[in-house]
């Protein structure tokens, strides 16, 4: 499933962090890590530059051979340009199967997992991207993000529209139970304001058997699964059960018709993976079948 993995950093503690709660994917067969820095050298005179160059290769080659010392084979990449645009392009060249972010950075090269960069690589990514905000952990001194380290998918949240992005989601949560996977919190959220009061109750019985249907093909593959189907705004249902039932993280489909789609190509989607408290596993619709 995922044998190689892209990580991007900027050499920031918390992307350091972020690269330890990666680091126990090896049980889901992670086989190489290959290491990202991308210098945005546009408008950078030549020896700034080149200064800038030498530093990131001694850094980058430390972090190589500690995640090396992990028992993983890692490859160490330079690339200069646009940031975002390079984390892409690497990950098409080295055919990863998925891209690892951290989300915060305080150093020079700051831009590489900051804001647009990151939110521009889990949207416009050709594989599965799992993403960690580390900015909305600070002040918890790194606590709650070293609990997720140590089994980052003990207990999944599972947003579904139930439609087939979402349902095909559902074999990369199978594949899961080989990194340690526990619990499945399975969450659908009927939108009022595309449902007429009059069908209210017709939607929910049959979006309940839908969710039962899912329950049981997890409990086959030996999950303990817990269903929710509430009536409200996608966005608040999914941030509010993921704090209730604190789970590890949250693995969403990228393209879907109501909630899925809603919540992975607008507002909704971009909200869920900046404001989560948790890891995210975006899956995009053109992944699936890649397993």
């Amino acid at each position: 499933m995922f044998t190689r993995i892209l990580f991007p950093t900027d050499f920031s503690s918390h992307a350091q962090k972020t690269l330890e709660c990666f680091l126990g994917l090896k049980e889901i067969g992670v086989e190489e890590i290959i290491l990202i820095t991308v210098i945005d050298d546009r408008g950078v005179e030549y020896p700034v530059a080149q200064d800038m160059a030498v530093e990131v290769e001694k850094k980058l080659e430390e972090i190589r051979l500690k995640v090396e010392r992990e028992g993983f084979n890692v490859r160490a990449v330079i690339r200069k340009g646009s940031p975002y645009l390079e984390i892409l392009k690497a990950a098409a060249e080295e055919e990863v199967t998925m891209i690892a972010l951290g989300s915060h950075g305080k150093s020079p090269l700051e831009e590489v997992l900051l804001g647009s960069v990151s939110e521009r690589v889990v949207r416009e990514a050709g594989v599965p991207v799992l993403i960690v905000r580390y900015r909305l952990l600070e002040g918890e001194e790194g606590v709650a993000l070293e609990r997720f380290s140590e089994n980052t998918f003990r207990k999944i949240l599972y947003p579904t529209d139930f439609s087939p992005c979402s349902e095909n989601t559902l074999k990369y949560i199978e594949e899961l139970k080989a990194a340690g996977a526990e619990e499945v919190v399975v969450v659908h959220t009927i939108d009022e304001r595309h449902i007429t009061r009059e069908s209210l109750e017709d939607v929910r019985i049959g979006r309940r058997h839908s969710l039962e249907r899912i329950k049981e093909e997890l409990e086959r593959w030996g999950y303990k699964v817990k269903v929710s189907l509430s009536t409200g705004v996608p966005l608040a249902s999914i941030l509010d059960i993921a704090e209730e039932e604190d789970v590890s993280i949250i693995v969403l489909g990228s393209h879907g018709k109501g909630l899925v789609k809603e919540m992975l190509l607008g507002s909704v989607s971009e909200n869920v993976v900046r404001m989560a408290r948790r890891p995210v596993l975006v899956i995009h619709e053109r992944d699936v079948g890649g397993l």
